[in-house]
C-alpha cells in the first residue's frame, strides 16, 4: 500500500511540476539585457622581487633576505603581512661540471599606497636588488564592488523593460530568470611602465606618487520579466 501511495505521489508531483513549467512558458514576457560598469582606483599593488646570491657577491641568502626585509620595514611596510615567498631555489654545486648554482628566491610584495612603489625601487637598489616588476593591481573590496555592479546591471535591465512596455501600455511583472551573460575585470594599468630603480635612486627631489589608472568592473545580465 505504501509503494502504491509513493508512486501516486511521484506521479502527482511530476504532473504539478509539468503544469508549472508549462504555465511559466505560457506567461507573456519581455527579455532585456542590462549593463553595469564601475571604475575604481587600486588600493593593492603587487610587485615581484627576485634576489639571488650573485646579486651581493659572497653574502648568503639569509643575509640578503634579512637586509631586504629590514629596508622594507624601514619605509613602513609590514613584512609579515605584505611579503610572501613565491618560490625558492636552493644552491648546490654541480660535481661533474664544478659549477656552483646560487640560491635564489622570488617574493611577492603587496603595497597599499602608490607612493611606496618608487620607495621600494629606490631602497632596494641600494642593496643591488633591481629585479623588481609590477605584476598586477587589485582592490581589497573587489568582490563587494562586483556585486554592486551586477545589481546596477539588473536595475538597468528593469528600467529598460519598463520604458519599452510603457509604450505598449503594459507594466513589468516578476522576473522569470536572471542570467549573467558576461563578466569583466580589467586592470587597465598592467602595461604601466615604471622607471628603473636606478633613476629613482639618483633623484634628489621627493619621490613621485605614481598615478595608477583605474580598474574597470563591467558586467552584463540577461533578465526575463513577466508582462502584466
Amino acid at each position: 500500500m505504501k509503494k502504491v501511495f509513493l508512486i501516486l505521489t511521484l506521479i502527482t508531483s511530476n504532473f504539478l511540476y509539468s503544469q508549472d513549467e508549462k504555465n511559466i512558458h505560457n506567461i507573456p514576457y519581455i527579455e532585456v539585457t542590462g549593463e553595469g560598469r564601475m571604475e575604481v582606483s587600486p588600493n593593492e599593488i603587487y610587485l615581484s622581487i627576485f634576489i639571488n646570491e650573485a646579486d651581493r657577491g659572497k653574502l648568503s641568502m639569509e643575509k640578503l633576505e634579512k637586509d631586504m626585509l629590514k629596508k622594507l620595514a624601514d619605509i613602513g611596510i609590514n613584512t609579515d603581512e605584505q611579503v610572501k615567498v613565491l618560490n625558492f631555489t636552493s644552491g648546490f654545486k654541480n660535481r661533474v661540471l664544478g659549477q656552483k648554482i646560487n640560491t635564489s628566491k622570488r617574493y611577492e610584495l603587496m603595497l597599499r599606497e602608490t607612493l611606496k612603489v618608487p620607495q621600494v625601487f629606490s631602497e632596494l637598489e641600494k642593496l643591488n636588488i633591481s629585479n623588481i616588476n609590477l605584476v598586477r593591481v587589485d582592490h581589497s573590496e573587489r568582490e563587494s564592488l562586483e556585486m554592486d555592479v551586477k545589481v546596477e546591471a539588473v536595475r538597468s535591465a528593469k528600467e529598460k523593460a519598463q520604458r519599452m512596455l510603457e509604450e505598449l501600455g503594459n507594466k513589468v511583472g516578476d522576473p522569470l530568470y536572471i542570467q549573467e551573460i558576461n563578466q569583466g575585470y580589467y586592470p587597465r594599468n598592467t602595461d604601466l611602465s615604471i622607471r628603473s630603480a636606478t633613476s629613482f635612486a639618483m633623484e634628489s627631489e621627493a619621490l613621485p606618487d605614481l598615478d595608477f589608472q583605474t580598474i574597470v568592473l563591467q558586467y552584463s545580465v540577461q533578465v526575463r520579466f513577466a508582462i502584466d
